[in-house]
């Protein structure tokens, strides 16, 4: 996820260039290195369900009880027994989040400046991984986390509210 970095450089400059054919396919070009990115991404997650002691169920439900925390999320309760495995989740669930914020606002500047017709695949929401993220928050403030888990966890925490704070719904 090294190539992260230049997602939101190209972003950012692109954020300053005035509409224009050059910038439009910029934009294309961004949203379609962000799709390219988000497949090897998922493919980590598959890997890493495979070898984690025991098996993750898809999109990491541990635990899982329905709840109205967002409309059809899911609520689930975060109990991980090998720290390190709890603290590649929460990084994981930070990376697709911002991911999935870069191309939800590339794909809207598209449909803003034009009549770009393609739309994102339904599990492209950084709110998912947000609200993942903000479930598992009393998880890396326990007690025997010591002072690692509030600090390891800074930065998924501060993702997720930049994500809350971005895309806010009425709804919500």
């Amino acid at each position: 996820m090294a190539l992260l970095p230049l997602l939101f450089e190209d972003y950012d400059l692109l954020e300053v260039a005035p509409p224009s054919a050059e910038s439009h396919r910029r934009h294309v070009q961004l949203s379609d290195r962000c799709c390219l990115l988000e497949q090897p991404l998922q493919r980590w997650y598959t890997l890493l369900d495979s070898t984690a002691p025991k098996p993750l169920p898809p999109f990491i439900r541990v635990q899982e009880e329905r709840s109205t925390i967002s409309g059809d999320e899911d609520f689930f309760v975060f109990e991980v027994s090998d720290y390190n495995l709890a603290a590649t989740l929460a990084f994981y669930w930070a990376t697709c989040n911002l991911l999935h914020c870069t191309m939800r606002m590339t794909m809207s500047k598209l449909h803003a400046f034009s009549d770009f017709s393609r739309d994102l695949p339904a599990h492209i929401n950084p709110k998912y991984y947000a609200h993942k993220i903000a479930q598992s928050v009393e998880y890396f403030l326990r007690r025997e986390m010591g002072l690692l888990g509030p600090q390891l966890f800074a930065f998924p925490k501060g993702v997720a509210l930049m994500c809350f704070m971005v895309w806010k719904d009425p709804d919500d």
